[in-house]
């Protein structure tokens, strides 16, 4: 089992860390929920059921329903996931596909904790779209990716988290900005982030700051236009969610917090 660093000032997480066959679970679950949000994407993209691209498809989701069966997966989804799993064949809604899509996100960072993957990509940039496939295969058992896989350390799991939390932090004082919240007059934001930009780029968490900001598609934060801030917030995001699970902070998937 991970331990957790009981470091002190810190707020320390509520549970024990997930075990190694917990987290690899976990990973399947959400590798199957990956597959199957891609399957109604091209759904919605193509509402003629007919459709060519649409050919094989329920009978590919049939496969995965009975692999999860006989892997025991099904017992080891969250709530959330069982109630889409349970919706027939394109019945998704758009929030519905959006969200399993991004959860490629969180599988990354739970493939990186169990070592399949040697560094994590920047928070500008998403894991691969096939990641999952690359390192899952297509419905493989259980036995074979547990044979394979190996806990990071709970120190590396942990400094991980920091940093995504501190990427979620970015992302959430761009949106106070935009949307003109009023801040008692000794907070500067400007200042708060210029000087949170020094401390982690000394620290070794960030890239070099870009005008006294967290660097970001190569400019400062500040000026990402608003596909690159959605971006950079849902991967933020994604990656908080799975890191604070990791670290023990919720044993509820659908409920692991993202508080900056």
């Amino acid at each position: 089992m991970l331990e957790p660093d009981r470091g002190e000032g810190k707020e320390q997480p509520r549970f024990p860390p997930p075990t190694r066959e917990q987290v690899g679970k976990r990973a399947l679950c959400l590798h199957a929920l990956v597959i199957r949000s891609r399957f109604e994407y091209l759904c919605r993209l193509f509402p003629d059921q007919a459709a060519p691209e649409l050919q094989g498809l329920p009978s590919r989701v049939l496969a995965l329903t009975d692999w999860m069966a006989k892997q025991g997966l099904s017992a080891h989804l969250s709530t959330a996931e069982q109630t889409v799993f349970a919706k027939p064949l394109g019945r998704w809604n758009q929030q519905e596909v959006l969200d399993g899509s991004w959860r490629k996100e969180s599988l990354g960072i739970l493939l990186w904790a169990l070592s399949q993957i040697d560094d994590l990509p920047p928070y500008d940039q998403e894991f691969p779209d096939d990641i999952h496939l690359e390192h899952l295969g297509w419905l493989r058992p259980l036995s074979e990716f547990m044979s394979r896989v190996r806990s990071r350390p709970y120190q590396e799991i942990s400094a991980a988290r920091e940093i995504s939390e501190l990427w979620h932090w970015r992302s959430r004082t761009t949106q106070l900005q935009r949307e003109r919240v009023k801040l008692p007059k000794a907070y500067d934001l400007k200042m708060i982030i210029r000087m949170a930009a020094d401390r982690a780029y000394e620290q070794g968490a960030i890239p070099r700051p870009v005008g006294g900001d967290f660097p970001a598609f190569g400019k400062a934060y500040a000026r990402l236009r608003e596909q690159e801030y959605s971006l950079a917030t849902s991967i933020a995001m994604e990656r908080h969610l799975a890191l604070n699970w990791l670290c023990g902070y919720s044993e509820d998937w659908d409920q692991a917090p993202t508080d900056t």
